[in-house]
């Protein structure tokens, strides 16, 4: 049976994200006052450094009324990755598709606010990526630094959680693991029922399209996509202007060819500002945001 030992000291690091087994209990303790040490079994079967913080652990979400104030349905996540700088968060690593986190997630209904939120690797209904923990070691090798942030996705339209407005995270918590010992910190940690504390306490902004004299971005409440999906949908396009558009030339009547162009998966209707006019010189560019909440 491999063991690990985990030192544990209190303090906060970072932003973040969070998912894996569902529960509910009772309010979250406070950190501790002084660094403690304990020696936890991780199981034989454990793969490396970041398996062995996803299944040592049972993660404790939740979130202040104040920042969701009503009963939330969705999906949320525990994202784990390596800390590759002091402020790197594992939420904007989401939608990497060459280096992508390890990720634990479970859809729940109808939790308020105060509520604790267990998750738990393995558990019934928790979704894990990969699925197979020694995939995820060769694919990173042996992080020292293991960064973990909690997630609940709120936005019905955008297509990454943690980085689309309106969705929750929490501060990231930082687990060093070596063969000799661990340390977390920035949570409250209960070394003798294994469990880290994560509170989601911050919103996603909204991004800001980057519009000058040429750049414009374009929105429009689409009928027909707000009938299906049952709310108000808007839906967008970034337009470059070519050379010697203006009001005037367009009140006496000058008309310009029109090129559309469908990003590729994973782009949005703001890299139009990345084109150039060298694409399609003379046309009126419009690229239409493409992304919605599957992707």
């Amino acid at each position: 049976m491999r063991k690990m030992h985990f030192s544990v000291l209190p303090g906060v690091i970072g932003t973040g994200l969070a998912i894996a087994s569902l529960a509910f209990g009772q309010p979250v303790a406070a950190p501790p006052a002084t660094p403690k040490a304990a020696t936890v079994d991780t199981g034989s079967a454990v793969a490396g450094v970041a398996a062995s913080v996803a299944n040592t652990f049972t993660y404790l979400v939740s979130w202040d009324a104040s920042l969701l104030g009503k009963p939330y349905t969705g999906r949320v996540y525990i994202v784990m990755a390596a800390a590759r700088s002091a402020n790197s968060e594992p939420r904007t690593m989401v939608n990497n598709w060459f280096q992508p986190p390890m990720v634990l997630s479970r859809d729940v209904a109808g939790v308020q606010a105060g509520a604790v939120v267990e998750i738990k690797a393995g558990a019934d209904g928790v979704l894990q990526f990969p699925a197979d923990p020694a995939k995820f070691q060769a694919r990173f090798g042996k992080p020292s630094k293991v960064r973990i942030q909690a997630v609940a996705r709120v936005s019905r339209v955008g297509p990454v959680p943690g980085e689309s407005e309106g969705d929750l995270y929490s501060e990231p918590v930082d687990v060093v693991v070596t063969e000799g010992g661990s340390m977390i910190s920035g949570a409250a940690v209960d070394l003798e029922n294994k469990s880290v504390v994560l509170k989601l306490s911050r919103t996603v902004g909204a991004t800001k399209f980057p519009e000058s004299a040429k750049l414009k971005e374009f929105t429009m409440i689409s009928p027909a996509l707000s009938a299906f999906h049952g709310f108000e949908y808007t839906v967008k396009a970034g337009v470059s202007l070519p050379d010697g558009w203006s009001e005037e030339a367009v009140a006496s009547g000058k008309t310009w060819p029109v090129v559309y162009s469908v990003t590729g998966f994973g782009s949005a209707h703001a890299s139009v500002k990345d084109m150039g006019r060298k694409f399609a010189p003379g046309c009126i560019l419009v690229v239409p945001d493409a992304s919605n909440h599957d992707g």
